[in-house]
């Protein structure tokens, strides 16, 4: 049998080669989770920072703001949205026509399927 101190003498080595063994894993673990709640509390900071930007801000085009009502001959008329204003401000939009280009359709003829 081996004295008591040799046997304390392993025990303690074998207890140090497992603190090692698993000191290394864990330490890596806690710096990430250490990253992690950082950048938590980063992203948290901003959320507030951004909440309190936003909080009093208004919920209307600024179109809407500028020219709440429009006047004509017979009184007011209430804006409701731009595709009013063209005809509002006496404008029209273009009519475009497209031009059959008769080459080009020369060129597939042959090939269409005739049925």
């Amino acid at each position: 049998n081996l004295p008591i101190t040799t046997k304390l003498l392993r025990l303690r080595l074998r207890k140090k080669i497992q603190l090692k063994r698993y000191s290394k894993p864990l330490l890596h673990f806690c710096t990430k989770v250490d990253r992690m709640d950082n950048e938590i509390q980063k992203l948290k900071t901003t959320s507030i920072s951004q909440q309190h930007d936003y909080k009093n801000a208004e919920l209307c085009r600024s179109e809407d703001r500028k020219n709440p009502e429009l006047k004509g001959d017979i009184g007011k008329h209430l804006k409701t949205h731009n595709i009013c204003l063209n005809t509002a401000a006496g404008t029209s939009q273009r009519v475009s026509v497209k031009h059959k280009n008769s080459n080009l359709n020369q060129l597939f003829e042959n090939h269409l399927p005739r049925g």
